[in-house]
C-alpha cells in the first residue's frame, strides 16, 4: 500500500540529514566487495566486512529524524521535538511504495523490533545488545550527518564499516582540524588558568575533549566553566556537535541561499494555470518562504550568538560568563540546531532532485505545486 502519510513522503523524496538511506547504503557495500569476476556480488557480508547491524532484517532500514507534533509524543519513552524513525520499505527500488516503522521513543519498541525485524534477545543475546546501542547512538543525535554518525559510534566503540559514511576526499579531515582547532583554546585556556603549559598537556586535554565521555578526565574544563562534571560528556559532545554545524553552515550558505531566493521571487509556473490555482499557489509559496526563512533565521542568529561569546573569551581574552551560559544550554542548542540545520539540507535536496531538470528551475504548475506543498511541510511540521 502506498504512504498515505505526506510528512513521511516527504522525509523520503531525498537523501539529507534527516535521512539515513542505509538499506541502498548496505546493498552497494556488498556489491563492492571482492568477488568472482562475472559472478553476482554476495548476498552476504565476506570476511572483514562490518555491517551497520548484526540482524540482516535491521540493515533493510532507512532511518529518519522527524518533528511530531505535540499532541503526537504523548505516550512516547521520551517528548523530544526531534524524533528517530525506523522505516523497513515493502520495495527497496522505490521507497514511496510503503513500508513498516517503528519509533524508537514507542514504549513498546523491543517488541516491535522482534516482530518486524526478528531482532530480540532471545535470537541473539550479543547481537542485540551490540544493534540496541547502535540504535542508542542514532537517537542520541539530532540529525544523521555522516560525521556525527560516525563520530559517536567510534565514541562508543562500535565497529561499522567506513564505506557506510562517505566523504569528499580530504572532507573529513578538513572537519577534524575545524572541530579541534576550537576545542584545542578552550583545552588550553582550563589547562593553563594564566600560566604557561606544555603542548602535550594541552593536546591531552584536547582529545579529552573530543573523545567526550570520560567526565572525571573533564574535570578541568568543568572547574574551569562551572559545569555540572556528570554532565560534562554530554555537554561537551553537545558543543562539538554546535562546532560541527557552525561549519557546515558556512560550507552550505551559498547553496542554500539559492534556494531561498528561489523561493522569495522565482517560484512560480513556466506554464499556464487557471487564476485561482495561481492564488492558491502563491499563498503556498508564502507559506513555504515564511517557515524556511525562519530556519534560516534562527540558524544564523544562534550560531552567531555562539561565534560571539566564543570570540569573546578565547581571542579578545575578556568575559567568560557567556561562554560558561553557553556551555550549560550546550544541549539544548545541539537539538535546535540540528532540527534546524537538517530541515534546510532536506529542503535544499529536494527542491535540487525536483528542479535540476528544468531550464532555470521553472517547473510546470502541477509539480511546482508538489514541491512547494513538500517544501512547506518539511519546514512547518
Amino acid at each position: 500500500m502506498a504512504i498515505s502519510d505526506h510528512s513521511l513522503r516527504a522525509l523520503l523524496r531525498a537523501s539529507s540529514s534527516r535521512m539515513f538511506d542505509l538499506q541502498r547504503k548496505h546493498r552497494e557495500l556488498l556489491a563492492n566487495q571482492e568477488h568472482l569476476p562475472g559472478r553476482p556480488a554476495p548476498s552476504r557480508p565476506v570476511k572483514g566486512f562490518q555491517p551497520f547491524f548484526t540482524n540482516r532484517n535491521a540493515n533493510r532500514l532507512v532511518i529518519l529524524k522527524y518533528a511530531p507534533p505535540v499532541h503526537e509524543r504523548h505516550g512516547l519513552v521520551n517528548s523530544r521535538a526531534v524524533q528517530t524513525k525506523l522505516y523497513l520499505p515493502f520495495n527497496e527500488a522505490n521507497l514511496e511504495e510503503g513500508g513498516k516503522t517503528i519509533l524508537l521513543s514507542d514504549a513498546k519498541l523491543e517488541q516491535a523490533l522482534d516482530e518486524q525485524l526478528a531482532m530480540s534477545s532471545k535470537r541473539d543475546p550479543a547481537g542485540f545488545r551490540r544493534d540496541r546501542a547502535v540504535l542508542d547512538v542514532l537517537d542520541s543525535l539530532p540529525s544523521l550527518d555522516p560525521f556525527l554518525m560516525r563520530d559517536k559510534l567510534e565514541i562508543e566503540s562500535i565497529a561499522v564499516d567506513e564505506g557506510y559514511f562517505a566523504f569528499p576526499p580530504g572532507e573529513l579531515d578538513a572537519i577534524k582540524v575545524f572541530v579541534r582547532d576550537k576545542m584545542a583554546k578552550v583545552a588550553r585556556f582550563a589547562a593553563s588558568e594564566g600560566a604557561e603549559v606544555e603542548a602535550s598537556a594541552v593536546e591531552r586535554l584536547t582529545q579529552i575533549l573530543w573523545d567526550a565521555k570520560d567526565a572525571a578526565a573533564m574535570k578541568p574544563i568543568a572547574q574551569t566553566f562551572g559545569i555540572d562534571i556528570t554532565r560534562a560528556p554530554e555537554i561537551v559532545y553537545s558543543w562539538k556537535g554546535i562546532i560541527f554545524y557552525d561549519r557546515e553552515l558556512s560550507q552550505q550558505r551559498a547553496e542554500w541561499q539559492k534556494l531561498l531566493d528561489w523561493l522569495g521571487s522565482e517560484a512560480r509556473p513556466r506554464d499556464g494555470a487557471n487564476p485561482a490555482l495561481l492564488k492558491d499557489m502563491a499563498e503556498l509559496r508564502k507559506l513555504a518562504y515564511a517557515d524556511l526563512s525562519g530556519h534560516w533565521r534562527q540558524v544564523n542568529d544562534k550560531l552567531e550568538r555562539y561565534r560571539e561569546c566564543f570570540d569573546e573569551l578565547f581571542l579578545r581574552k575578556k568575559e567568560a560568563r557567556p561562554f560558561m551560559d553557553f556551555l550549560r544550554n550546550a544541549k539544548q542548542l545541539f537539538w535546535e540546531l540540528g532540527d534546524s540545520l537538517s530541515r534546510l539540507s532536506h529542503s535544499h535536496a529536494v527542491w535540487e532532485r525536483a528542479t535540476e531538470r528544468y531550464t532555470l528551475r521553472r517547473l510546470p504548475a502541477t509539480p511546482l505545486w508538489d514541491l512547494l506543498d513538500t517544501l512547506y511541510r518539511i519546514n512547518a511540521e
